[in-house]
């Protein structure tokens, strides 16, 4: 009987660790370390941050430029907390911006299901006046490498980058 309570006792030990909620990451500019799926690229823009902003912060016209996505619907101006839904590759996410800073960075959450990801965008300026972005990217949920995986999520994320460079220098 003993060692069961000493069981019991450990366990309540180990589970009163306090993680980190998906927004809380996001806000963090951090994604889920242990996730299943994840992945980072980057991607040298020769346009200044300013202008890689405009295009990635701009959600409605995210179809305009990046043909994965099909549609998009924000609810209020994007911004700190603001939700918004799209469509990619015939699927839709619901999301929250959990970080928006001009400029500098983005981090929203998204949910598919049972699915959550966190997706974190980075811009950092270049001495020559362009712009190093870098996006990150986790993804869990029951049963998600089942149907995804960290390989098909950095193609799309790649896409991503490569979509937005072009709007950028465009």
């Amino acid at each position: 009987m003993r060692n069961w309570v000493f069981v019991f006792a450990l366990l309540a030990l180990v589970s009163c660790g306090k993680r980190e909620s998906p927004q809380e990451l996001a806000a963090h500019v951090q994604i889920q370390a242990n996730a299943p799926i994840k992945c980072t690229v980057q991607i040298t823009i020769n346009a200044p941050p300013a202008k890689v902003w405009g295009i990635l912060s701009d959600i409605a016209d995210w179809p305009k430029w990046q043909s994965d996505i099909t549609q998009t619907a924000l609810g209020s101006p994007a911004g700190p907390g603001a939700l918004f839904s799209w469509t990619s590759g015939g699927t839709s996410v619901h999301s929250a911006i959990q970080l928006f800073q001009p400029d500098q960075s983005i981090a929203w959450t998204g949910r598919v299901l049972n699915f959550h990801a966190i997706h974190v965008w980075t811009l950092a300026p270049l001495p020559d006046g362009g712009t190093l972005v870098t996006t990150t990217e986790s993804m869990n949920g029951w049963l998600i490498t089942f149907f995804y995986s960290s390989a098909e999520l950095l193609q799309s994320d790649q896409r991503w980058l490569n979509a937005l460079k072009v709007a950028a220098e465009h």
